[in-house]
């Protein structure tokens, strides 16, 4: 998992260039003592030369930062693990606190996206008062909502589509969970039949019976992690 870290990106390509950090500073129009402290890490170039030095480097930005917005399925792994274990180990918003950190740095991640969609239905029941549970649960619903909007994998849009569909069961709204899983067949799959049954059930209609679709489908999930 990559963090910001433009000082070793210069250092290695101004010496892949053969300059000096006069040389780099004379280019960019700052001061050798500038570039040294960006090599250190002591201070970052402003905002307003990063164009400039991706371009005399000839490399993007992000590039240039050494930053990807998006991570392996390993990290996502370890994430998923580590969170999950902070959750039964610290206080609920201490740690819900390390989570929406890490969604607003990789929201374009949508994998990752998606496991800590899982993540959270798994553990809302930790925070402290109805209101909250459900607001969480919410919160997880928008997260499913941008993943089938904005992502391209139809196996991934179709299990942000059943986790939907989970959610909407905790909160005890199954008619909402019959529209959206009976309006749209590109996401029909065994697992979206066992979660109707268990929301015709909740209606009050003639379905099958047994363990909670939620907890099978969220297990399993799991245990991909």
């Amino acid at each position: 998992m990559k963090e910001i870290n433009i000082a070793q990106t210069i250092i290695d390509k101004r010496k892949e260039k053969g300059i000096t950090q006069e040389d780099l500073a004379e280019y960019i129009g700052v001061s050798k003592a500038s570039v040294s402290k960006w090599e250190t890490g002591q201070s970052y170039p402003d905002i307003t030369l990063l164009p400039q030095l991706a371009a005399f480097f000839n490399i993007s930005i992000d590039e240039l930062m050494d930053y990807s917005p998006q991570l392996t399925g390993p990290d996502i792994k370890k994430l998923y693990h580590k969170l999950s274990k902070d959750f039964s180990e610290k206080p609920f918003e201490e740690v819900y606190r390390e989570y929406e950190a890490l969604l607003k740095k990789y929201y374009s991640c949508f994998p990752f996206l998606l496991q800590m969609c899982v993540l959270l239905v798994n553990h809302y029941m930790l925070a402290e008062g109805k209101v909250r549970q459900e607001e969480l649960l919410e919160k997880s619903i928008e997260l499913c909502l941008r993943i089938k909007r904005e992502n391209d994998d139809m196996s991934m849009a179709t299990q942000a589509n059943q986790l939907h569909g989970i959610c909407l069961l905790m909160l005890n709204r199954p008619a909402e969970v019959v529209d959206l899983l009976e309006t749209d067949e590109r996401y029909l799959t065994s697992s979206h039949s066992g979660i109707l049954a268990n929301a015709y059930l909740a209606m009050g209609k003639k379905g099958e019976s047994g363990r909670s679709t939620a907890g099978r489908y969220l297990q399993s999930s799991d245990d991909h992690n």
